[in-house]
């Protein structure tokens, strides 16, 4: 912004900060988000680790009844799903709270039925 002089304003100086709790609940939601699963699923503990974050997540992982059927859906196996879980969660993570992730310890506790919307 500009004073009525035409110059910017001068950046207030100082430290944000984001508490363990925030932390721990943005990492919850995107999880949930990402596995298209309830975030009353999701556990996550945090840990600090050469200034980086590790998370530890448990969790189950949405899917369809079409993706359980013989031939399944496009969004490919288990393990690439979490793969591509894994980094969509570490940079999310990076890009809204600024924190650097440096590892995501994933444990599999299941598989939560997706209801399918129907066209109509």
């Amino acid at each position: 912004m500009s004073g009525q002089t035409g110059e910017p304003s001068a950046v207030r100086r100082g430290r944000t900060s984001i508490s363990k709790r925030s932390l721990q609940r943005v990492t919850t939601a995107l999880g949930a988000e990402t596995l298209n699963v309830p975030a009353t699923l999701v556990d996550v503990e945090l840990a600090d680790h050469e200034a980086e974050l590790v998370l530890s997540m448990k969790a189950p992982i949405g899917v369809t009844a079409t993706w359980a059927a013989p031939g399944g859906d496009p969004g490919g196996d288990l393990i690439s799903r979490v793969a591509t879980a894994r980094q969509l969660i570490a940079d999310r993570v990076t890009e809204l709270t600024g924190h650097s992730v440096s590892r995501i310890d994933f444990r599999l506790t299941g598989l939560h039925p997706i209801r399918e919307k129907r066209l109509g």
